[in-house]
């Protein structure tokens, strides 16, 4: 996490939600602090970190909308930490590699960001509009890193469809 071309910020983030550490509504209550336990994403009860960035329904069909794109077969681990010690192995091409290493956390920071949206503000973006946005910032973050650059998320989709 700490190699890759994502935003400081964004790897610290991760760094917290592999340690536990990111307030969920598991851990808020946890602290003592009342608040719902439910998922905002999916609607459904118990928001702990691998349940919101990973098994959700709503993550899950992120996960899975970008598997496809790079025609990676892929069983998703338990947790967080799982996840970002088996990533590495999951890809195939070296032309790729960078930008593959940015991926899980671009995801975890969009349904991170989706998540606030909906709890703190009252907005909620459909799938389609969250999708483009995990491709969108990774398009970004890979033309802003110099890993690769790209002039649309078309030229982006089309370099990453093996």
């Amino acid at each position: 996490m700490w190699k890759t071309k994502a935003p400081p910020r964004v790897a610290f983030f991760v760094w917290a939600a592999a340690l536990g550490r990111i307030l969920t509504t598991n851990n808020l209550r946890r602290r003592q602090v009342i608040v719902p336990d439910w998922c905002c994403m999916c609607k459904e009860s118990g928001e702990s970190i691998s349940h919101l960035l990973m098994h959700c329904w709503t993550a899950r069909e992120i996960w899975s909308f970008i598997f496809s794109i790079f025609d990676i077969p892929w069983v998703m681990p338990c947790g967080v930490l799982e996840l970002l010690s088996c990533w590495g192995n999951g890809c195939r091409s070296a032309r790729i590699r960078r930008l593959w290493d940015m991926i899980p956390l671009c995801i975890f920071w969009c349904i991170w960001w989706e998540r606030n949206s909906r709890s703190f503000e009252g907005v909620e973006r459909n799938m389609l509009e969250i999708k483009g946005t995990v491709l969108r910032i990774l398009m970004d973050w890979s033309n802003a890193s110099g890993t690769m650059s790209f002039s649309s998320v078309l030229d982006f989709l089309d370099f990453c469809i093996v």
